[in-house]
């Protein structure tokens, strides 16, 4: 863990900073959308600000890349039924989901489930469609990919076999203008 932390910090993608952002209901949310970045967190915000539906029942969050302490022991204490990460198909936005999918709840008495956390961001059955759009990975995110691997996750094992395959990864500029659609059928009817 400790080699992928650092790792993480020469990448600059680790910061022990204890911001996060919230848009809709932190108190009692049906569905939480958990956001790698800042920006498609603005985005999303954008095109469902004025759906009170949604603002009641669903509660986004971005965690500015890696998630802070804090903004885990805030996800800890919520019940939703549905959660959904989304986030680029590379080894950082992998490691930024298992933070979230390895998350024990608080407190955890009997009747309280796991919190499953289901990948809604780019995936491998969008690899296909954004040939021409990927980027080389470097040593520290292969590095950053043989950690996530050993927790073999089966939510990943696909984008993990692919990624490992090509040596490519996919981020979400790579949607360009397409991601307020994209955000509107996979963060929330996905």
């Amino acid at each position: 863990m400790e080699d992928a932390v650092r790792t993480l910090r020469k990448m600059g993608e680790f910061h022990m900073r204890d911001g996060f952002l919230v848009y809709g209901n932190p108190e009692n949310p049906r569905h939480v959308v958990l956001f790698e970045k800042p920006h498609v967190f603005q985005k999303a915000v954008a095109v469902f600000a004025n759906r009170t539906a949604l603002r009641d029942n669903y509660l986004f969050m971005c965690g500015r890349g890696v998630p802070s302490g804090k903004c885990l022991d805030f996800l800890k204490r919520l019940e939703p039924v549905k959660v959904a990460y989304f986030g680029d198909m590379d080894p950082v936005s992998f490691y930024t989901y298992l933070a979230y999918a390895q998350l024990s709840r608080n407190p955890s008495p009997k009747g309280r489930p796991a919190m499953k956390v289901r990948l809604g961001g780019i995936t491998a059955a969008d690899y296909a469609h954004m040939r021409g759009k990927t980027i080389k990975m470097s040593h520290d995110e292969l590095a950053v990919l043989d950690f996530v691997e050993r927790f073999r996750p089966p939510q990943l094992r696909k984008e993990i076999g692919l990624l490992r395959e090509t040596g490519w990864k996919v981020e979400m500029e790579a949607l360009g203008a397409g991601i307020e659609e994209y955000v509107k059928y996979r963060a929330v009817q996905g």
